[in-house]
């Protein structure tokens, strides 16, 4: 996640502002620690540089989901993540689909 993100970034609960705390970080890009809600306190973890905004409850459908596609194994959960990365990543930023070939 670039911090310039920061800038637009906001609370997805109550559209508070979000505080970042760094455990790993490239250049400006930061690979791995939290936004924390100003004034909700919840957490959203970032992790291999993928803000996870989603709120607590669907973090656990998430989580479900995941259980359900380990039936594919290893090499098809890890394919549904890269692309459910990607989607995530084309929401947070001014790209569009469009603008990749697949």
């Amino acid at each position: 996640m670039k911090e310039s993100l920061m800038d637009i970034l906001c609370d997805p609960l109550d559209k508070s502002e979000l505080e970042l705390e760094v455990d790993e970080r490239d250049g400006e890009e930061i690979i791995e620690g939290r936004l924390i809600g100003t004034e909700t306190g919840e957490v959203y973890p970032i992790e291999d540089g993928i803000p996870n905004l989603l709120p607590p409850d669907m973090r656990e459908e998430w989580v479900d989901r995941e259980d359900e596609l380990s039936q594919f194994g290893s090499e098809g959960v890890s394919w549904y993540i890269k692309i459910w990365r990607l989607h995530l990543q084309l929401e947070l930023s001014s790209v569009s689909s469009d603008d990749f070939i697949w």
